[in-house]
């Protein structure tokens, strides 16, 4: 077992360690600094000339001449120094800027990703059409296929509002995945989603996917002249995201800096594998600043090596600088947690120029790092610490199939051991290991908040990027009321798909009924097509009967039933019997007048009834539409059922494997400690049972 060179006396160490430490930090007043809000002066790190540099070291009294000091021993735990530097934000972890009559989700959704956004979008995206439909390549194309959807795309171009509606179904596809994209446009009873084709038709839905566009194809420079930008597709969407995530939330003061993937394998020259990015391996790399809850702050995008930042510190120490500095985050305290690629002492350094905090493991061949730590043969729960200033290095190891030490650097953290409950077991470790494993986890949040419900699906070309940044505004998107992200999320797509001719009654595939209300819908159409077509034969007769009766009356009126005979030939009697035919006929007028007007008054009535069956027609129409929505509901129901069993049964084989996973370890630590036995043992008599 190798042991370092022993060092002084403890009491000596401690004030040893104390001077070196006021030395690093001599003439440094930590009441000096005045608080100021996050949206304050953007602080960004100058590196004009050395003028700038000395000012910059001399506010926070840093001396340079302790750099060439060596690595001395500490033993835990260290006197506490108090804070090294002050964290000067108010209200962290908090949104700000937001007006407070906003309350809908919709309207938080369109604080990161706004409407004037979408209207760019809409520009450039009939301007591209119009420009590829209107080339006679793709008019020669059409001719020769006469059922090209290209055919139907709108003649003024697509909205904004027809945009919304393809986001919302975009995002409606991340919360019901399905394999396929016409799957979601099926009228198959056991698989149809109406909602799809109630917002937007598959070929529209098709046509805006195919032609959207973000940037003007005449500003793109072309891949090798000056001025080339590798993400000028999409640059717009992704530094509108970057600033408003700024602009509405300030971060706590623990935050943390990682990879992250867009999971790709398109003929890309910009395509990456990380093997330990479970969720997507191939893809577009980012680098992000996020919070320690997973808010992202910042987004920086990954070319290739061609394209890196360049730094004479490498390019892990140019991408914490530049994050920073974008993130407007250096000089006010803020602490950063990074793994093993970014953590170097260099960087450790020149964060403490800057007012900011270091925390992170390290490679055992870093430069300037201790070099026996590494070499170190600890026991179990074992950890040494080495202190350089105020940088603090610490090895520790934490099981027995742990061979090497885990290694550790931090300028916010003294030596101290502490012994804590987790997950109802006592674990001892350091300090800055605790604080590390609670905070540096903000990247790998963010991926498995965004992928629960992410709206990306596979395709050849790069709007994955476009729709992964659709779901980092829907996670960044702050919130006054407490709604779960399902609800949230449902909520927006539902305000973005919302217009007027989604609310007219459209044709809708069948929804699967039971067996008994099938039969009665189809007895109820039978026995109202049978009322209607007698009712309308009725009419006929009806109408029939009148017109016959009409006709009979008005006969007397034409033809007189006695030939009236000239005045010399007629006698009284003639006269009389003339008189009294005239009589008869007016009266014969008036009945005809009075059968005529109850005519028309049943013809009245008759219309009505017409009317009232119509009603009574609607009345059905409304009650099938019920029927159809209750069986909506229902099948909606039973989904939630299979999916609620499913999940029970994966849960039932997770708790298989866990017990199987701890009877092992129990079996492991019972062999090097023999008090563990007894609890192995009754746990594989309850695993009988």
């Amino acid at each position: 077992m190798a042991s370092p060179t022993p060092g002084p006396s403890r009491s000596s160490l401690d004030t040893n360690r104390r001077g070196l430490f006021e030395q690093f930090y001599e003439g440094y007043d930590h009441q000096s600094d005045e608080e100021d809000d996050f949206e304050g002066i953007d602080h960004q790190s100058e590196s004009s000339d050395s003028d700038d540099d000395v000012v910059a070291n001399q506010s926070i009294g840093l001396n340079l001449e302790v750099e060439d000091a060596e690595w001395q021993r500490v033993e835990a735990p260290e006197p506490d120094f108090g804070e090294m530097i002050n964290f000067t934000v108010r209200n962290p972890k908090a949104p700000k800027n937001i007006n407070p009559d906003l309350t809908e989700p919709i309207s938080f959704f369109h604080l990161l990703f706004t409407e004037e956004l979408m209207g760019v979008i809409v520009r450039q995206t009939n301007k591209y059409t119009a420009d590829f439909l209107g080339s006679e390549e793709t008019q020669a194309w059409i001719a020769r296929h006469r059922h090209s959807r290209y055919k139907k795309w709108p003649t003024n171009g697509i909205s904004v509002k027809r945009l919304k509606q393809h986001i919302g179904l975009q995002i409606n596809m991340g919360l019901n995945p399905k394999k396929r994209l016409k799957d979601f446009w099926t009228t198959r009873r056991s698989q149809a989603t109406p909602y799809f084709g109630s917002v937007q038709p598959m070929y529209l839905f098709e046509l805006i996917s195919r032609m959207l566009h973000i940037s003007d194809k005449e500003e793109e420079v072309a891949r090798g002249r000056p001025g080339f930008y590798p993400w000028i597709k999409v640059r717009k969407v992704l530094d509108t995201i970057n600033r408003n995530s700024k602009e509405y939330y300030v971060p706590s003061r623990n935050v943390s800096i990682d990879e992250s993937m867009v999971g790709m394998k398109n003929r890309v020259a910009y395509i990456q594998y990380m093997p330990n990015k479970r969720h997507a391996r191939f893809g577009i790399k980012k680098f992000e600043l996020c919070d320690s809850n997973g808010y992202i702050l910042h987004i920086s995008l990954y070319a290739g090596k061609d394209f890196d930042v360049r730094h004479e510190e490498g390019q892990a120490f140019a991408i914490v600088d530049s994050l920073l500095q974008e993130g407007r985050l250096l000089q006010k305290g803020y602490n950063v947690f990074t793994d093993n690629f970014y953590t170097k002492p260099k960087l450790a350094e020149h964060l403490l120029r800057e007012k900011t905090l270091l925390t992170g493991t390290v490679r055992a061949n870093s430069k300037d790092f201790p070099p026996d730590l590494p070499k170190l043969d600890l026991a179990i729960s074992q950890a040494e610490f080495r202190r350089k200033g105020p940088m603090l290095a610490c090895a520790f190891r934490e099981k027995k199939s742990q061979r090497k030490p885990v290694l550790m650097l931090s300028t916010a953290h003294t030596a101290k051991v502490l012994t804590k409950t987790v997950r109802g077991k006592e674990q001892t470790k350091p300090q800055v290991v605790f604080d590390y494993n609670k905070s540096m986890g903000g990247v790998d949040l963010s991926d498995k908040i965004v992928c629960h419900y992410a709206s990306e699906r596979p395709t050849r070309r790069y709007w994955k990027i476009f729709f992964n940044f659709i779901d980092i505004a829907l996670q960044n998107a702050p919130q006054t009321k407490k709604l779960s992200r399902q609800d949230f999320i449902i909520s927006v797509l539902e305000a973005l798909c919302e217009n007027e001719e989604a609310l007219q009654p459209q044709i809708q595939p069948p929804v699967q009924l039971q067996a008994q209300q099938k039969i009665q819908l189809d007895r109820l159409k039978g026995d109202f097509q049978e009322a209607v077509q007698r009712f309308q034969t009725l009419q006929k007769k009806a109408a029939a009967k009148v017109k016959s009766a009409v006709k009979l009356g008005s006969k007397p009126a034409s033809e007189p039933l006695v030939p009236i005979a000239s005045d010399d030939d007629r006698s009284p009697l003639v006269r009389e019997e003339e008189l009294r035919q005239t009589q008869m006929l007016k009266e014969q007028e008036v009945v005809i007048e009075d059968d005529l007007a109850l005519i028309r008054e049943r013809e009245e009535r008759i219309h009505q009834l017409e009317s009232d069956i119509l009603d009574v027609n609607e009345i059905f129409c409304e009650l099938g539409a019920m029927v159809h929505a209750q069986g909506e509901v229902l099948d909606t129901i039973d989904q939630n059922l299979y999916t609620a069993a499913d999940n029970v049964e994966s849960g039932n084989e997770q708790l298989i494997k866990a017990a199987e996973y701890q009877v092992k370890d129990l079996s492991v630590a019972s062999s090097s400690n023999p008090d563990l036995t007894f609890h192995h043992q009754l746990l594989g008599r309850k695993e009988q049972m």
